[in-house]
């Protein structure tokens, strides 16, 4: 018997990554899902994972896709010969999928779990239009740039960029923008590819988002007015616009205006995909989704991508998750009415991040090491590992790429036992950097992270406000536990730097937060506490059923929400807009 599945996954360079894939008996029932970038990489065995397709006649499987002619889903070998290419609603092929896009597959598995044939994949950008402002964060790893009218938030590290990188980000470039919403009204960005350095008048240009301040002739996306009086409505039936619908509108720029050509209506409760699909998601079936939460009351209600989830009774993973908005999460269970009951919930971004050389590495264990701060931190690749080249050296990375002697920065998820890659760049070298929970310390001489005590006697440090100060008053607030970045700029391995962090949520999600919800305060998304529970967290990975120098005024004051308090007048607290 084949099983039917919907995947919404990340393309990965030649590769596919699905986010999440459901199936059921082929009898026409399907699911959808949404997510975040995860990858296994062709040649890397599943390292630290139970593979396959299971369930009880509607299994979901949270994994990845990996190549074209083929594609790899949790260990189900998936032929894609003869599947359908979208790309904004046109026929493409394989070569136009890239890093970092996200993407929706249709297909089917065998009755054996280990094969079957991917029919559609289907990919749809969030925004394309030309940037208004940048604005840099305090720390310099993320910023916010507005693209009509939608912020958007960039990583250095966590997101993927084409034609552009974080530094030559500038005002006017036209930019295609792929990710998942956070907060109100915010995106962030798992892609970034830059179009053109200027827009053309009568270029095609396209956003997402919830309707607003509609009249008879104009409508609001965020911030952004849109003239519809000629456009053409798709999946409207025999209706007009209304407030709060989501929608996606396609049209060409006339001044501030954006004149549209097209509209289609695409979000629901069940998710912000296209209208048609809501009739592939009945009661009882699995589902699986991955996002930031948003619009958190309780672990009984919050969003993920427009989905309504109840994890009350979820195991998490690890054992000391904790929601609050922002957090990127992976959710799996079933749909029940206007929402999804979960059943388990995994941190799918890591707080522990590392910028150093690798020493060693093991293809057979999926390990690498790297040398810092005078010792060694070993790190595990597992199937939901996303692995890119920023050199330009490789268009798609493979763990068979990697060299003794690259310098990569690695985002992880510390489980106390070991420590889980959720991503990896490999990048040109620069200071050595480990971010991590504080292990102990010594004041005011050394501090224990990741396994490594760490000399900061000659180090500069910053508080908890951001401010420079003193040891004596960094180490009175420190406690065991705390997020702390520690760099080495010339390389004796001791620090030189030494600042707190916020845990719990990626690069920028803090400074740019437009979420005023009390619950934001500085803290850990996840405590380390000895809960009990250790085996939520030993099976992670285990369990498949469950310098600006390009003129923009980055960071000096020019531009919204960066959290400097330049008084600008674009704040971080743009919660006027109701993108839900």
């Amino acid at each position: 018997m084949k099983h039917v599945f919907t995947a919404l996954a990340f393309a990965v360079g030649a590769s596919l990554v699905a986010v999440g894939v459901e199936s059921h008996p082929a009898s026409g029932r399907f699911g959808a899902l949404f997510g975040t970038i995860q990858t296994m990489r062709s040649g890397q065995s599943a390292i630290n994972s139970t593979l396959g397709i299971s369930g009880s006649g509607r299994p979901v499987a949270l994994g990845t896709i990996d190549g074209f002619g083929s594609i790899f889903v949790n260990g189900v070998e998936f032929e894609t010969d003869d599947a359908q290419i979208f790309l904004d609603g046109q026929r493409g092929s394989e070569a136009d999928l890239d890093v970092g896009m996200v993407v929706l597959v249709k297909g089917s598995v065998n009755a054996d779990g280990k094969t079957g044939i991917a029919e559609t994949v289907i990919f749809d950008d969030e925004v394309e239009g030309p940037i208004a402002a940048i604005s840099m964060n305090t720390d310099g790893d993320a910023k916010l740039i507005t693209v009509l009218g939608a912020d958007v938030i960039v990583e250095k590290t966590g997101t993927v960029f084409e034609g552009v990188t974080f530094d030559t980000l500038a005002v006017g470039d036209v930019v295609e923008v792929s990710g998942f919403p956070e907060g109100i009204a915010n995106l962030r960005a798992t892609r970034v590819e830059k179009k053109s350095s200027r827009y053309t008048a009568g270029s095609q240009i396209e956003v997402k988002g919830s309707v607003s301040g509609l009249t008879d002739t104009t409508l609001m996306i965020r911030d952004q007015l849109v003239d519809y009086s000629g456009a053409k409505l798709s999946e409207f039936k025999n209706r007009s616009p209304a407030d709060g619908d989501y929608v996606e509108v396609k049209g060409i720029l006339q001044g501030n205006t954006l004149v549209a050509s097209y509209i289609e209506l695409e979000g629901s409760s069940r998710g912000n995909f296209s209208h048609d699909d809501d009739a592939l998601i009945n009661d009882g079936d699995d589902y699986s989704i991955q996002g930031a939460v948003r619009n958190y009351v309780s672990d009984a209600q919050f969003e993920v991508n427009g989905v309504v989830v109840d994890a009350s009774n979820a195991v998490r993973v690890p054992s000391g998750l904790r929601l609050i908005n922002g957090v990127a999460i992976g959710v799996q269970g079933s749909w029940q009415g206007e929402r999804l009951i979960a059943s388990r919930i995994e941190a799918r971004r890591g707080d522990l991040e590392i910028e150093a050389s690798i020493v060693r590495l093991d293809a057979i264990l999926g390990t690498v090491s790297l040398e810092l701060f005078g010792g060694t931190v070993t790190v595990e690749t597992d199937v939901q590992t996303l692995l890119d080249d920023d050199t330009g050296s490789r268009r798609s990375m493979t763990f068979s790429d990697l060299r003794l002697g690259d310098f990569v920065e690695i985002e992880a998820v510390d489980l106390g036992d070991r420590i889980i890659a959720t991503r990896i760049d490999r990048d040109y070298p620069d200071d050595v950097e480990l971010q991590a929970a504080v292990e102990s310390f010594s004041a005011p001489s050394t501090i224990t992270v990741a396994g490594l005590t760490v000399s900061v006697s000659n180090a500069r440090f910053e508080g908890k406000s951001g401010a420079n100060t003193d040891a004596d008053s960094f180490f009175a607030d420190l406690a065991v536990g705390d997020l702390v970045k520690l760099e080495d700029r010339n390389g004796d391995g001791a620090a030189d730097n030494v600042e707190f962090e916020n845990a719990g949520r990626p690069d920028g999600g803090y400074d740019f937060d437009d979420d005023d919800e009390d619950d934001d305060s500085y803290q850990n998304s996840w405590d380390d506490a000895d809960d009990g529970d250790e085996a939520n967290d030993d099976d992670f990975d285990n369990d498949s059923s469950e310098d600006d120098d390009d003129g923009d005024g980055d960071g000096d004051g020019d531009g919204g929400g960066d959290g400097n308090g330049d008084g600008d007048g674009d704040d971080d607290d743009d919660d006027d807009d109701d993108d839900d």
